[in-house]
């Protein structure tokens, strides 16, 4: 969420044009992180905070809400505008962290594929990522990776929320 009008702490961006917190057409409330994806900025991410408090083993729901509209006059993007990748690393304190693909948008090549459909209007994503591949104590980070293909546009991500399945705790 990015009511404050700046970035949650913790969170971090990568674009030559910088991924900003606007009011301007924002999913929900009165602001959105936006991100200008053209041919001078194809490749933007967003990254979430680090958490250390993992569990492990138990399956991580990841949602957000997003919209892509076209830069000039905020019209919905056809499908060429490129993909999105949704990312997680359980490393997000080294150097170089290894991340991994658990779904995409708009990749017909992906197993986990969502196709994008084009709209002015925010819509959620929700996908699961599997506990299996998350170790106690984890640096967890999420990201999402843009990748440009055609035409210059904003993406919109807004309401980001990622929750740890675990196991209820026994009342005493």
């Amino acid at each position: 969420d990015f009511e404050g009008g700046t970035f949650p702490a913790g969170w971090t961006q990568t674009s030559s044009s910088p991924v900003e917190v606007s009011s301007t057409t924002p999913c929900a409330g009165d602001y959105s992180a936006r991100l200008l994806i053209n041919t001078a900025n194809p490749q933007a991410r967003i990254r979430s905070a680090i958490d250390t408090s993992t569990v492990g083993g138990n399956d991580i729901q990841v949602s957000f809400t997003y919209k892509i509209i076209n830069q000039t006059d905020g019209t919905a993007t056809p499908t060429t505008f490129g993909k999105l990748y949704l990312e997680y690393t359980t490393d997000a304190n080294a150097a170089n962290p290894v991340w991994t693909t658990y779904s995409a948008i708009n990749d017909l090549a992906n197993p986990n594929n969502t196709p994008h459909v084009p709209s002015t209007s925010c819509t959620v994503h929700t996908a699961t990522i599997s506990g299996t591949n998350i170790p106690a104590n984890a640096h967890f980070a999420w990201r999402i990776r843009m990748e440009w293909s055609a035409g210059s546009y904003y993406v919109y991500i807004d309401d980001f929320l990622a929750v740890e399945q675990v196991d209820c705790i026994q009342p005493i």
